[in-house]
């Protein structure tokens, strides 16, 4: 039954236990595997099924599992359906014609967008899609990132590094490659949109930097759908200088008329919890040193009105010496995962 709906064995048994279980932890608890493994094969199993949640998922395999059509499936065939119709009903002339213009006008399209996009990097990102999430969780369950997550490449490297406690996990690893300007807009960046005025972010990370001058690796929430704009911002970052400040957490609220900047000592290489929060226009950014204990590092009121409900995440870093600095590139983040909460 699994395999018509195009599931594996293990995605379609964890699917068909949700339905009579009713949560992760105890399908878990149920097979002897991980509740990040549970999530992970739900995740796959919504995705080939087309569906938005899980409730949905259960229903679907519920209803084909007992012999009853799915208004899902029958959509889903009656779109098949209708495709083919249209297809084979197409006059003989149609496909000859169609493939000369597209020989013609696709490279013409293709010159002009780009000239368009390149006109305009410098001052508009992509614009958000529809129907942003409102709450998610990536674990990093096996060797790729969510399809949300978007990249401009510069200097610097992602890339996901297996978990040493844990088979089935990865680390999501933001790597410094080079020496970059004394800002972040060459560096590489890995970002997400998401909407809504009321939610909790929340990661942990494990920090790697070598002595050396100026070290800084990024976590910003921009408001807005413009990630190249941060006048309206929140950055939580560690920045190491042998030189200057040595170590520090460092946590920046920017808006209208505001600029705050609060530090708190830290070690490195060592799990730290961190975390943002917004609730209307009120903004906070909070850190776990020892996972249990929340600490209020910096908190600001803006007008709700003119915040934004989209936001995007966005990781980045950058890494640049001074003489006598040999080693000025080098150091990382692992980011165990993200979890937002509405």
């Amino acid at each position: 039954m699994g395999t018509a709906l195009g599931l594996t064995p293990r995605e379609f048994e964890i699917v068909k236990l949700m339905a009579s279980i009713g949560h992760t932890k105890g399908v878990a608890t149920k097979l002897g595997i991980s509740n990040r493994t549970v999530e992970h094969h739900l995740a796959k199993a919504r995705r080939k099924l087309g569906c938005e949640s899980t409730f949905q998922a259960v229903a679907l395999v519920e209803q084909a599992r007992l012999g009853e059509p799915t208004q899902f499936v029958a959509h889903q065939r009656q779109e098949r359906a209708l495709a083919g119709k249209r297809i084979t009903g197409l006059r003989p002339w149609f496909w000859p014609i169609t493939s000369l213009v597209c020989v013609v006008l696709i490279p013409v399209i293709f010159a002009a967008v780009e000239g368009k996009v390149r006109s305009r990097q410098n001052v508009k990102d992509f614009m958000p899609i529809a129907g942003l999430q409102r709450s998610f969780i990536e674990h990093f369950i096996g060797d790729h990132l969510e399809r949300e997550w978007k990249t401009k490449k510069g200097i610097g490297e992602i890339s996901l590094q297996p978990d040493p406690n844990d088979p089935t996990a990865h680390f999501l690893r933001y790597e410094l490659k080079g020496s970059t300007r004394p800002d972040d807009r060459d560096s590489t960046w890995l970002y997400r949109f998401f909407r809504g005025d009321n939610w909790q972010l929340h990661t942990q990370a494990i920090y790697h930097l070598p002595k050396g001058m100026g070290r800084q690796l990024y976590v910003d929430i921009i408001f807005g759908n413009n990630i190249r704009d941060r006048s309206t911002s929140l950055r939580l970052w560690v920045n190491r200088d042998d030189f200057g400040v040595k170590t520090q957490l460092m946590c920046d609220v920017t808006g209208p008329g505001i600029s705050a900047t609060q530090l708190r000592p830290i070690s490195l290489e060592k799990p730290i919890d961190l975390h943002f929060s917004r609730v209307g226009g009120e903004v906070s950014i909070w850190w776990s040193p020892d996972g249990k204990q929340r600490i209020l590092v910096s908190s600001c009121q803006f007008d709700k009105q003119k915040l934004p409900d989209v936001q995007a995440i966005l990781l980045s870093g950058e890494s640049f010496g001074g003489p006598g600095d040999k080693d000025w590139g080098g150091g990382w983040v692992d980011y165990r995962f993200f979890e937002l909460n509405p």
